[in-house]
């Protein structure tokens, strides 16, 4: 059979025809063209999500008073770097170490806490820090009445080393009174003494007043109040660490002077002792002349 007849089946006709093959062959490159796409095209990842947070306190030791910026630095799922976004700052706890809602922290007491970061989605970090005392320097005698040559106070370190005391304030009651800045490079040797001038600290100590040392942070370190002048002065008794007495005398830069007031109350003289009489006692020398009769 000859193609192109009318003798032609029906499906072979349909062939003959350039036009009704090209439209045969449209749905058939359409499916395969479908099929590859599908094969080559994944889908699309998840969006990254903030999922770890890592906290770092740039000074993880500090003593009281100081402060310690806080940082954190996000993660995704992925352990690719992310943008935390807004963080929420908080302390374990805030008698230790206080945080503010910009990652400050200030030492508070001596003791350890965490400070930790929390992120909108509800992620958290944290880190520790440690806050340590100021060294123990004393407030150990004070001048308050017109010392040599004017008021003073003298400090002690009763510690085993030497204190670097640079930077550190002190002040009486008036909080009109500017701190006095104990000078950088300066240190009290173990066991030692330094003296704070009034010509240092430019205002004379009245009474009541007080003397009160802190740190180079701000932080109270020792206070002494009295509420009138000391006949001589007011010194540690025990030296370095006991109360507050008044002193026997003025030992100025030096061990405080405890011995006990010793005060002659009544002397009676028989005619054999009446002579001059030259008592001497921790309060000086007194001298007593008797009348025969």
């Amino acid at each position: 059979m000859l193609l192109g007849t009318n003798s032609c089946p029906p499906s072979l006709r349909l062939v003959t025809s350039p036009r009704r093959f090209a439209h045969a062959l449209i749905p058939l490159f359409a499916l395969v063209v479908a099929s590859c796409s599908d094969k080559s095209t994944p889908a699309p990842p998840p969006p990254p999500v903030l999922t770890t947070l890592n906290v770092t306190v740039a000074t993880p030791t500090i003593t009281i008073g100081q402060t310690s910026n806080a940082t954190a630095a996000g993660l995704d799922q992925n352990g690719a770097a992310i943008e935390p976004g807004t963080l929420t700052w908080s302390s374990a706890s805030q008698t230790v170490a206080t945080v503010t809602a910009a990652g400050v922290v200030t030492g508070v007491t001596a003791g350890t806490t965490q400070i930790i970061a929390t992120s909108a989605n509800g992620k958290t970090g944290q880190q520790s820090i440690t806050v340590t005392a100021p060294p123990g320097i004393k407030i150990n005698e004070v001048e308050s009445n017109g010392g040599t040559p004017g008021d003073w106070v003298e400090l002690y370190n009763p510690t085993a080393a030497a204190v670097d005391v640079s930077g550190w304030m002190f002040r009486d009651n008036d909080t009109t009174h500017a701190f006095y800045r104990i000078p950088a490079g300066t240190s009290i040797p173990a066991g030692g003494y330094y003296l704070v001038e009034e010509a240092q600290f430019g205002f004379g100590l009245g009474a009541p007043d007080e003397a009160r040392l802190h740190n180079q942070f701000g932080a109270p370190v020792d206070v002494y109040s009295w509420t009138a002048h000391a006949s001589t002065t007011y010194a540690r008794c025990p030296n370095g660490s006991g109360a507050f007495v008044t002193s026997t005398a003025s030992t100025k830069g030096a061990v405080n002077d405890c011995r006990p007031l010793v005060k002659i109350k009544e002397v009676e003289l028989t005619p054999v002792e009446c002579s001059t009489h030259i008592f001497v006692g921790l309060i000086g020398r007194t001298k007593l002349d008797c009348v025969r009769t």
